[in-house]
């Protein structure tokens, strides 16, 4: 079964569960078009007694349905997912529409340029490198996580504000919101997996780090923020190659460590080719940052 079938299946069986249950709904699936120009396939299910439809994207559950989960079950697992979703975060129209300290909720977010093509040329954007610096708005943010949406050219006429003003109030946001956190990579693998971590008390020339921000959601972009690469230059006392590791963090490593910049590359191309998701890649660049002039480049091809 391909996946048009699939989707099909799926919203016969979610229809026939929320009719078993006495549930009335309308059940919407668009293409959405997300970073890197993935395109994911969202279904709505838009319940009376709701004003906003939780969306569910269908690809993770086709996975599940060809590893041979049954389609009933998949159904009944989005249910349960869209109840979740909609007891978590109660996100109201009026909140959405409610624009009030809108340019203090505008964020950065830093995405490659070339597979963002076909958004770029409908969003304001500013070119950084091989990379785009793109806006976003944080509606809400709590525990359960938070809500955004793209800054769109109609939103800027709107709110009657020029790029240069956004993104001067876009970086102060984003750096008041998303502070940065730079460790050592063992560190930050320790965070997050809790394994037994090697003594890093004595750094070495090969030392990596990670450079994100506290949330590590889209943490890239904390490249951008004021003093920030200097900090990660001074920690090492020299300059840095900067490896993009996805939009959610980069890697940096001093430029006397005795990895050549081929051997570096390889290494990014290896990780995006095996590792990071098709929407999280960020770019196969390799970046250096000089410590004394605080100027950042692409390394070139050797």
């Amino acid at each position: 079964m391909d996946f048009d079938q699939f989707t099909a299946k799926i919203i016969d069986a979610l229809k026939l569960r929320l009719l078993q249950d006495g549930d009335e709904a309308v059940i919407r699936t668009d293409k959405v078009l997300k970073n890197n120009g993935v395109e994911l396939t969202a279904i709505n299910i838009c319940c009376d007694h709701s004003d906003v439809c939780p969306t569910v994207y269908l690809e993770p559950f086709y996975r599940e349905y060809e590893q041979g989960m049954d389609i009933s079950d998949l159904a009944g697992e989005i249910l349960k997912l869209h109840a979740e979703r909609n007891t978590q975060r109660l996100l109201s129209i009026e909140k959405v529409l409610d624009e009030s300290d809108v340019m203090d909720n505008i964020i950065l977010r830093l995405v490659n340029r070339s597979k963002n093509s076909k958004l770029l040329q409908e969003i304001p954007y500013i070119e950084f490198k091989d990379l785009a610096i793109t806006f976003r708005r944080l509606i809400c943010m709590d525990a359960d996580g938070m809500a955004t949406s793209v800054v769109s050219m109609d939103d800027m006429r709107r709110w009657n504000v020029n790029i240069d003003v956004m993104f001067r109030k876009a970086l102060e946001n984003t750096e008041r919101i998303f502070p940065a956190s730079c460790k050592n990579v063992f560190e930050a693998l320790n965070d997050r997996y809790s394994f037994d971590m090697p003594d890093v008390s004595a750094e070495s020339d090969d030392d990596l780090y990670v450079l994100t921000n506290e949330y590590g959601i889209n943490g890239a972009a904390s490249i951008l923020y004021s003093g920030a690469l200097k900090k990660c230059a001074d920690i090492v006392d020299d300059d840095i190659y900067i490896l993009p590791s996805s939009i959610h963090e980069v890697l940096f490593i001093k430029v006397h460590s005795g990895h050549s910049i081929d051997y570096l590359k390889e290494l990014v191309s290896e990780a995006n080719r095996s590792v990071v998701t098709p929407m999280d890649y960020l770019s196969d660049s390799v970046y250096i940052y000089y410590k004394e002039s605080g100027e950042l480049m692409e390394v070139s091809d050797t």
